[in-house]
């Protein structure tokens, strides 16, 4: 579990070493193995409903040198486009 500040859960985090978010939306995950794949969930607290979690591994962009990545998209309202912002999010790594 992964707050939405980018700081993680360690009671209910396994095998993560540390985690940032240094741009609104996106986080950076360090892990003590490398994964083959990311699965990702974004936490809905009364917020925007339809919020979505993206990850991957490894890490690009922002994230480059990272062993993953999510990103939290927020759903599109009218007059505009989805854009990034910070969210909770469950992620599971195999």
């Amino acid at each position: 579990f992964v707050n939405a500040d980018g700081t993680f859960v360690a009671a209910r985090s396994k095998n993560i070493d540390a985690t940032s978010n240094p741009v609104p939306g996106a986080y950076c995950i360090d892990l003590p193995f490398t994964p083959k794949i990311a699965v990702a969930s974004a936490i809905h607290n009364g917020g925007d409903k339809g919020t979505l979690a993206e990850a991957d591994v490894p890490g690009i962009g922002v994230c480059s040198g990272h062993d993953a990545w999510v990103i939290i998209h927020e759903p599109a309202t009218a007059g505009a486009g989805q854009g990034l912002e910070n969210s909770a999010f469950n992620v599971l790594f195999e």
